[in-house]
């Protein structure tokens, strides 16, 4: 949502939710398909200018948002949820929601926290201290927390301004900057370590934009390299065009219309999914 009047967009908005049929969707929602069905809750999320400033309105637009995920939440837990396995998964401003959702609503929660497979919090800074949820240590592993942030590995400054602007939850539901390490998940690895992940392990990347909802598309592997350092997470440029960002100023400062873990993420779930139903 670019904005305008509005700190927030209303619910259904015809070029919002043309961007998530086309882009959002196939691309961030589309490697956990074949794990589950999904759930998307609609939500008045805030502008794109609310996520360029530290403005106190600003701030009370993402909060604002925050009430209409957790009511959708909670109604999923109660007429759609079941007992079965879940997993979480928000990108960008959905990942910053998502992370208070995971610490108020399922952590505290014991029979929710059993059947969760993991939460993943994609493009965006947690706090790497009493995080809500065990941070992944490995593949093989269940109801864990997989977060990260991402920058060019060529932009040597901009993690630290990245960090230095990034606003976090407190026990009170009030967003507060950032004040110590950020949690850095590797999705090539599966695991929350500061270890290299050369291009050779990468499973595949993936440009799914105006795919049919449920179409796979073809994977680009080897495409990047990446690594956590100093709490974001380092990606080597990818060599396909197709994965370039492009657009106006706005676009770029959105979610990619691709996603360069694509295959990576879906093989994971899978894997924490498996480890889950082990137990």
């Amino acid at each position: 949502f670019e904005g305008g009047a509005q700190w927030n967009e209303p619910i259904g908005d015809e070029r919002a939710d043309r961007l998530f049929r086309r882009v959002m969707a196939p691309n961030y929602a589309g490697p956990f398909v074949r794990i589950g069905r999904i759930f998307a809750p609609r939500y008045r999320q805030a502008g794109l200018y609310s996520l360029l400033t530290l403005r106190d309105d600003a701030k009370d637009a993402r909060r604002f948002a925050y009430g209409d995920v957790a009511t959708a939440f909670r109604y999923w837990r109660d007429h759609d949820g079941g007992q079965r396995p879940f997993i979480v998964v928000g990108v960008e401003q959905g990942a910053t929601l998502a992370a208070r959702l995971v610490a108020e609503e399922i952590a505290p929660n014991a029979q929710l926290r059993a059947r969760l497979a993991g939460a993943y919090l994609i493009e965006t800074v947690v706090p790497a201290t009493h995080p809500a949820l065990p941070p992944c240590a490995q593949r093989d592993e269940a109801g864990c927390l997989a977060a990260w942030a991402s920058v060019p590995s060529s932009e040597l400054d901009r993690g630290k301004i990245l960090l230095a602007r990034a606003l976090v939850w407190d026990a009170s539901g009030d967003l507060v900057n950032l004040d110590g390490p950020a949690l850095c998940f590797n999705p090539i690895l599966g695991a929350t370590t500061d270890e290299p992940a050369p291009a050779r392990m990468h499973a595949g990347a993936a440009n799914a934009t105006g795919l049919e909802w449920g179409d796979r598309p073809a994977f680009l592997a080897r495409q990047v390299s990446a690594q956590c350092e100093g709490g974001v997470l380092r990606v080597s440029s990818p060599k396909s065009a197709s994965l370039q960002p492009s657009g106006s100023w706005t676009e770029e400062r959105m979610a990619p219309t691709f996603n360069l873990f694509y295959a990576d993420l879906e093989n994971d779930a899978r894997a924490r999914l498996a480890a889950l139903t082990r137990r």
